[in-house]
């Protein structure tokens, strides 16, 4: 059984730096970097009641992250502020060989949305307006849960090493070329069999006997989200022609925390199955193994956008924007932690402390692609309907760093090879009547994976619906509530590099609550410089 086993692992040797990033939790995927990239659809509760739909200009302070342009529309000065609930739910079915099992886990985080000034500044003639806006752009809140019971593999198989990944020197010392096989043989989740090296065959052996049934439990939760702190400002070029720009400094954290389990429940892992030589002894039979991961990455970055808004008529607006590509810099952290305990003789566990295997930190860079935004808008004194097209191309996307640039390059390789443009498209209308204002949306963000992924995993389309209001509150004071709904499908792999490997098809539903008080207030008028009078 472990013959085939081995052979299995020589012939999917693909999938050993999927399994590599898994165990390490290291970022450094094409996958993070996309995430880190991604953006929620509008900002605030006006624009995030309308899907983000701006592009054609608009005289409110979320034009700053889209098309600043937009703010020359602004008839008067405002001060704004607001906070943000999410609510994130994740619907999953674990899939292993022969069976299925469904779940469902929730998770919540709230936090500061905005903060906002905008000035217009008096003038004789035309528009200029100046905005300083801080808002959270982006929320990587979920959680997955799943479990099951597998009798086809477990997670120690894929520790086995390749013949490449270890040595054996003449004095009958082992050492591992893999930080993953060393963190399992130091774990004592797999064993090495001298006998069977100085045999001539395969020498390792996995902790959970090939044919028993274990339960495998899993929890992935991800937590943090983007910051940026905009300055921008809009001038009247020419008549009903605005020209904007605007500066983004970006911060932000991702944490990425796994937990992973697996219990021999039944006690079918008998002691006269496995056992490991320790100092001083033997431990026996498998009983339960834990691995925990962890990544933490700091982000920091700036962008630059400029627009144009064209007001063609009373009833029609056209704008066009870009944004250049952000560029990132992440300090991150990472550890791993395996422990493997025994019916008897008690637990083996490694990792965790500095200098360990699987434990250290990485600085890196990312450079998003470019974005190219287009809008246009019809509106009535009651009615305002806009709607944005967004072209980015993800194949553009690049990794760098100062170390380990071959693994760099294959990064950016792998950008090249599975990621395609997209084109994101927001709709979103605006209806007033009195004192209140209501709004509604919806966004498509289309996969950027290849279809050859998209099939054989997930299509990780987003798609948003929103909706909300604008009371009066009273002369200058307005109560702004948004909501929007986003929708995927995700997939993830605990482990790999076997036959038939266990995988996780998820639905993710997040909801996002906005709400904020804006007031406003007119500057001083400009007065016209007139000529001295002749006497």
């Amino acid at each position: 059984m472990r013959t085939m086993k081995y052979a299995v692992r020589y012939l999917s040797g693909g999938l050993c730096l999927l399994m590599l990033l898994v165990m390490q939790a290291h970022a450094q995927t094409v996958d993070d970097a996309w995430r880190f990239s991604q953006r929620l659809p509008g900002v605030g509760a006006r624009l995030t009641a309308m899907s983000g739909a701006s592009a054609a200009g608009l005289a409110d302070y979320g034009a700053l992250f889209s098309n600043p342009a937009g703010l020359g529309y602004y008839r008067a000065s405002e001060v704004s502020g607001g906070l943000t609930w999410l609510n994130a739910r994740d619907a999953a079915t674990y899939h292993v060989p022969g069976n299925r099992f469904d779940w469902e886990s929730e998770l919540r985080a709230t936090n500061l949305d905005h903060l906002v000034a905008v000035y217009k500044v008096p003038t004789v003639r035309g528009s200029l307006v100046l905005g300083m806006a801080y808002a959270r752009v982006a929320d990587f809140t979920r959680r997955l849960y799943f479990q099951g019971d597998n009798d086809a593999n477990s997670i120690t198989d894929s520790y086995l090493p390749y013949p490449d990944e270890y040595t054996v020197t003449s004095d009958g010392e082992l050492q591992f070329n893999s930080d993953i096989p060393f963190i399992a043989y130091q774990a004592g989740a797999i064993e090495f069999l001298p006998s069977e090296y100085e045999a001539g065959r395969y020498p390792f052996y996995q902790a959970v006997a090939p044919g028993t049934t274990i339960r495998q439990t899993g929890e992935v939760t991800e937590e943090g989200g983007l910051h940026e702190l905009s300055f921008g400002g809009a001038i009247e070029a020419a008549p009903n022609l605005f020209l904007g720009l605007s500066v983004g400094i970006v911060t932000g954290s991702y944490r990425f925390e796994r937990r992973y389990e697996e219990d021999d429940f039944r006690n079918e892992n008998t002691p006269d199955l496995y056992a490991v030589a320790v100092e001083g002894g033997f431990l026996y039979g498998f009983d339960y193994l834990l691995a925990q991961d962890y990544f933490e990455s700091d982000l920091q970055g700036f962008s630059v956008r400029a627009g144009l808004s064209a007001q063609l008529s009373p009833s029609w607006r056209l704008g066009v924007g870009v944004e250049t590509p952000v560029f990132f810099s992440v300090q991150e952290d990472y550890g791993t932690e395996l422990e493997t305990f025994f019916d008897e003789g008690g637990s083996l566990r490694y990792g965790g402390q500095p200098g360990d295997a699987g434990t250290g930190s990485f600085d890196y860079e990312i450079r998003t692609p470019w974005r190219l935004r287009a809008g246009v808008a019809y509106q009535t004194r009651q009615l305002h309907v806009g709607l944005d097209l967004e072209l980015v191309d993800w194949s553009q996307m690049r990794f760098d760093a100062s170390t380990n640039r071959s693994f760099i390059q294959d990064l950016n390789r792998q950008v090249r090879d599975t990621m395609e443009p997209v084109v994101n498209t927001r709709l979103g209308l605006a209806y007033q009547m009195g004192g209140t204002t209501l709004y509604g949306g919806v966004a498509v963000f289309p996969d950027p994976h290849k279809s050859e992924i998209r099939e054989a995993e997930a299509d990780r389309r987003r798609v948003f619906g929103s909706l909300g209001a604008s009371i009066q509150l009273a002369e200058s004071f307005r109560l702004n509530i948004g909501w929007t709904q986003e929708q995927f499908d995700d997939y993830y792999q605990p482990y790999g590099d076997v036959e038939r490997p266990p995988y996780v098809r998820e639905e993710v539903r997040r909801n996002r609550f906005v709400i904020g008080l804006t007031y406003t207030f007119q500057p001083p008028r400009a007065r016209a410089t007139r000529p001295p009078r002749r006497r």
